[in-house]
């Protein structure tokens, strides 16, 4: 039995009486990466070809690819309901779902790790990749070099908050595994406008790769510029839904293609589930903005 405060104390005086004036909180939500939801979770796991989504029903392949970025794309019709979800045979037995008012639905996508940690990494590599090894002029090294010269000028241009300290290794973007660039999630947020404005030094417009590269990085900071401007919001208003959804869907599906073009070249790029779960956000904020 812990120790009772004595009864003249404020603590004391609290006794028997309503906390927070009888105010509690209610779970309505559950936040976290991918990992999150299927180990602590028990949702499904993201690397599974099918059922592969802790959201929805969607596969890896097939009619209910996850790899199609439309608001009418089959997987979304398969989007759990607290009714469905609660009926499916595979649901989670993890204890929080015994709250009788949880189900996946209350699950939401962790848009940091999703994005910044997860699509953006590869991608960012992806095209850094590309500058360096194949489209730059020089060798590997002198090309590294001379992005390295441009990250610098870029941030003290700009003012930049989240910098990296120095890019001069192939370690900051590529390791035994493949591609994926190696910072913190501010640091890569604000990567996208120098490696754009990087891009569009080398940029050839009669490649299609390199027309692939400039839409998707165009398209990217795009969604930030979108995030930035409402960042002090508590949700977006119509008009910049209808802007964020289609340039979101527009990111996800160059961020596809990019990524099968750097397989073939044997870059050894690994396409993943926060692909999927980056554009479910951006169906979230329509839905809510609906």
């Amino acid at each position: 039995m812990p120790p009772r405060f004595p009864s003249t104390s404020l603590a004391g005086k609290r006794a028997n009486t309503w906390l927070a004036n009888g105010h509690f909180g209610v779970l309505t939500g559950i936040l976290g990466d991918l990992d999150y939801m299927c180990q602590t979770l028990q949702l499904p796991r993201w690397s599974r070809n099918v059922n592969s989504c802790a959201l929805c029903l969607c596969d890896a392949q097939g009619p209910f690819s996850w790899k199609v970025f439309k608001p009418d794309a089959p997987w979304v019709s398969r989007c759990w309901k607290p009714s469905t979800w609660s009926a499916w045979e595979g649901k989670s037995t993890c204890g929080l779902f015994q709250i009788r008012h949880l189900t996946a639905v209350n699950v939401q996508c962790d848009y940091m790790h999703a994005k910044y940690l997860g699509t953006d990494l590869v991608a960012f590599a992806s095209v850094l990749w590309l500058a360096i090894f194949v489209a730059g002029a020089q060798s590997p090294a002198k090309n590294l070099a001379e992005f390295q010269k441009h990250l610098k000028s870029y941030y003290r241009s700009h003012s930049t908050a989240s910098r990296f300290s120095a890019f001069n290794s192939f370690k900051y973007f590529m390791n035994k595994k493949g591609l994926k660039l190696k910072g913190k999630a501010a640091q890569v947020k604000a990567f996208g406008l120098p490696l754009l404005d990087f891009w569009q030094k080398i940029y050839n417009p009669s490649l299609s790769i390199h027309k692939m590269v400039l839409v998707y990085l165009k398209l990217n900071v795009k969604c930030e510029e979108l995030m930035d401007a409402n960042r002090d919001e508590m949700h977006f208003s119509p008009w910049t839904c209808k802007q964020f959804h289609p340039t979101s869907s527009g990111v996800c599906h160059a961020d596809i293609l990019l990524n099968t073009h750097c397989s073939c070249l044997e870059a050894f790029v690994l396409s993943t589930l926060s692909v999927h779960q980056s554009f479910s956000c951006a169906l979230m904020r329509r839905h809510r903005c609906s």
